[in-house]
């Protein structure tokens, strides 16, 4: 109700990220507009007191993890599956058109990491689609690689090998 700034009876976008942004200043936005996009259940833009508490009710498990947390375990998934970042793009891409949709990045993350909460699958996913298509596409795909890579690369050789 705080942050209920017109009293109407719901949170819009603009002030669930003013609630956000308040309350989690270090959150990144994309992260916020994610889980604004999990709690709005009939996709109407807004979110009310059912919404917001069957969500809670849903989850009704460990909380998601913190968004660095959740990147170095995916990485480390792809890493111990021998995954190189081509070999893992046309994998997930189950209907090969060179994008991986919501859809496929879900099925990839539960196959690699089926303990890893959806909300912080789609956080990543978020994320990284820089574009804001719902899709990701190779590029983008390799700057998840390249964000959870502390040190970049040294030689031809190392890049190579991580494609």
């Amino acid at each position: 109700q705080a942050f209920d700034q017109n009293k109407d009876g719901t949170l819009s976008r603009e002030e669930w990220q003013a609630a956000v942004a308040a309350l989690l200043p270090g959150l990144h936005s994309a992260d916020a507009d994610a889980v604004f996009g999990r709690f709005d259940a009939n996709g109407d833009g807004f979110l009310n007191l059912a919404e917001f508490t069957s969500f809670f009710q849903a989850v009704n498990a460990a909380p998601p993890m913190a968004f660095e947390e959740t990147i170095r375990l995916l990485q480390r998934a792809f890493i111990d599956n021998g995954l190189g970042l081509c070999e893992s793009f046309q994998a997930f891409d189950q209907n090969k058109n060179g994008t991986l949709s919501k859809e496929e990045w879900q099925a990839a993350v539960a196959a690699l990491l089926p303990g890893l909460h959806s909300v912080d699958a789609n956080s990543v996913f978020v994320r990284f689609d820089a574009s804001g298509d719902g899709f990701l596409n190779l590029a983008e795909f390799t700057s998840f690689f390249q964000a959870v890579n502390a040190t970049p690369p040294k030689t031809l050789e190392e890049t190579i090998r991580l494609l």
